[in-house]
């Protein structure tokens, strides 16, 4: 582990990072020796060895809700039988086989390939491994490598540069394209609300070297606008903080209580879906529009 001591840092715009930034060397090292390994996988950063029958409901749930917001994005733009979309970051790959089964043209990038061939192996041949910098520059120098979708999630918070990723993204991007890019959203009103009224006693989001920046819906927004892009939309995910708030449901203070609100979070998404991905679109909406939610997505265009 690093010897770096970690601090806070607020930038201008007002989303936090970590300071010293370690080395790509040093990173590089960390995810090697610690977080690319299978128990690592498994056990710390959300993949599962298994997962039940509405995981994965719950799963294409959030596939198809970022498919919608993309389409509605770019209706009247693109032709949606000649997409090309392209996941950085693809992991399981749930979302290139859903977005795969709409027809579209789907490549992925990924650091190795455990988690996909885990879940869905069929998706494997469309994805490149290695280095997503090295992968993007060579994308970059082709003249027929562009994309009308990218798409990260949980990645932009991991990188170095958050900056420099959106800026290669941008030169992919085909003229009428957009990117969405989805973040946890930290530092937000219901998370210091909890810190304000003691329901937790500390950042738990906080956690340098996994997470180097920080941002919430707010600073997000003038994040993207900084660099010239533009808001197409905006949503969150489902707000499972909530559960803190309840002392019988406090996960913080009671750990055995997470997988109880992993649960409830999937029944009641689930529920709320049966509406239809528009109306539980509109429903995520609303939670970005009042700050809210675990994590947020930003579909922007240059």
């Amino acid at each position: 582990m690093y010897k770096h001591n970690f601090q806070k840092v607020k930038q201008p715009l007002g989303y936090v990072t970590v300071e010293p930034k370690p080395t790509l060397e040093e990173l590089e090292n960390y995810y090697q020796t610690t977080y690319y390994q299978d128990s690592f996988i498994v056990n710390n950063t959300g993949y599962e060895t298994e997962y039940n029958e509405k995981e994965i409901a719950h799963r294409h749930l959030y596939s198809d809700m970022i498919i919608y917001s993309l389409e509605q994005s770019c209706s009247k733009e693109l032709s949606s039988s000649n997409i090309r979309f392209l996941e950085v970051g693809c992991g399981e790959g749930f979302l290139l086989s859903r977005a795969a089964v709409k027809g579209w043209d789907v490549q992925g990038i990924d650091f190795n390939n455990y988690a996909i061939n885990k879940f869905n192996p069929s998706m494997a041949n469309k994805v490149e491994f290695g280095d997503v910098y090295n992968i993007l520059d060579k994308m970059i120098l082709s003249s027929d490598q562009t994309f009308d979708f990218c798409v990260m999630q949980n990645v932009l918070e991991h990188v170095i540069d958050p900056k420099k990723l959106l800026q290669k993204l941008r030169n992919i991007l085909s003229p009428k394209g957009v990117i969405m890019f989805i973040v946890p959203n930290d530092y937000s009103p219901l998370q210091m609300k909890a810190l304000e009224l003691g329901i937790i006693s500390e950042e738990t989001w906080w956690s340098p070297p996994d997470h180097l920046s920080y941002f919430n819906i707010q600073n997000g927004i003038a994040f993207v606008e900084d660099l010239g892009f533009k808001v197409k939309d905006i949503f969150s995910t489902f707000p499972v903080d909530i559960f803190l708030f309840h002392p019988e449901s406090n996960y913080y203070k009671n750990r055995e209580r997470g997988a109880d609100a992993h649960r409830a979070r999937i029944q009641i998404e689930l529920l709320m879906a049966e509406a239809g991905i528009d109306k539980y679109l509109a429903f995520c909406r609303s939670l970005a529009g009042c700050g809210i939610g675990r994590n947020f997505a930003l579909v922007i265009a240059a």
